[in-house]
């Protein structure tokens, strides 16, 4: 088995996490990452029990900050400060923390269909309306927990497929809790989730990120939409873009980032009635005014 192993830390877990099975030894197998994050590696591992005979070999997945010791650091305290936190069927499955090095390694369950983009490529007929309902369900839990949390990268890719093929949220690297205790900002590489509250114009018309705008529920509610854009179509949001250049000053001048008739003509097991009536709760989502954006309580209503 190549890779390598350490053990569930209870040291790194008085300061990041609370560990649920500091007995087990975990091994991360393969060379290279099956995934990259936003700036973490993804890797397949493996939970060995200190007795096989009484409890099977756990396979999970591992995430490895990038870069030398303390890169990254914040993003994966922060991950772990809401992860060690939440419990939800709809948001991913958190087993514990260990160390690579000087690193702090997220460890989750393993999810074996792998994203929700991928999953419906390969069962195209699989209900659209369910997983859309589960990834709102999954949020709402988020905007409503004490303090609430501002998820801050959802996207197609950060939505699991569990074995009972529910819709997970995963990915908390750029989450913030509302409580003014943390800051996060939003990674320029999902440009096209992100609203226009994101950028500035200048008098010339040239337009530049906001790099220290910290995600907020509306965000959340914006990008959700282009989630949903995402299961119905299977394209990421301004498909025919394929510059971030390019999308970020059609976002400031509001264009929604999918178009009607793309999503109309989506072939779905839904049909065009459904779609017809999600495009519908997606224009409300995608009001350049953050304020005017539905809440999750709203969506749950439309949809």
């Amino acid at each position: 088995m190549k890779g390598f192993s350490a053990g569930f830390d209870s040291t790194v877990s008085r300061h990041w996490a609370s560990l649920r099975d500091t007995k087990h030894q975990l091994v991360v197998t393969g060379d290279n990452p099956c995934a990259n994050g936003g700036s973490s590696d993804i890797y397949q591992g493996q939970l060995i029990p200190a007795s096989t005979k009484s409890e099977a070999i756990k396979t999970v997945c591992v995430k490895i900050p990038r870069g030398l010791p303390n890169q990254n650091y914040a993003g994966a305290h922060r991950e772990i400060k809401i992860l060690r936190n939440v419990n939800h069927t709809n948001i991913v499955d958190f087993m514990g923390v260990s160390m690579s090095g000087a690193r702090p390694s997220i460890v989750l369950v393993w999810y074996g269909n792998g994203d929700a983009l991928s999953f419906l490529y390969r069962n195209p007929q699989h209900s659209r309306r369910s997983l859309i309902i589960d990834v709102l369900r999954g949020l709402k839990y988020l905007h409503m927990f004490d303090p609430p949390i501002a998820h801050g990268d959802l996207k197609g890719r950060n939505i699991l497929i569990s074995d009972d093929l529910r819709a997970v949220i995963s990915d908390f690297g750029a989450s913030r809790m509302l409580d003014g205790s943390d800051f996060a900002t939003t990674a320029m590489g999902s440009a096209r989730w992100l609203g226009p509250e994101f950028f500035s114009v200048f008098v010339s018309g040239e337009v530049e990120s906001v790099h220290d705008e910290a995600p907020t529920l509306q965000s959340d509610i914006w990008a959700f939409a282009c989630v949903v854009g995402e299961l119905i179509t299977g394209e990421p949001p301004f498909v025919t873009k394929p510059h971030n250049a390019q999308v970020v000053p059609l976002i400031v001048r509001g264009v929604p980032p999918y178009q009607r008739s793309r999503l109309l003509n989506s072939q779905i097991p839904e049909g065009m009635e459904y779609s017809e009536r999600i495009w519908k709760a997606l224009e409300s989502c995608w009001n350049t005014d953050p304020a005017m954006r539905p809440t999750v309580g709203d969506l749950e209503a439309l949809l």
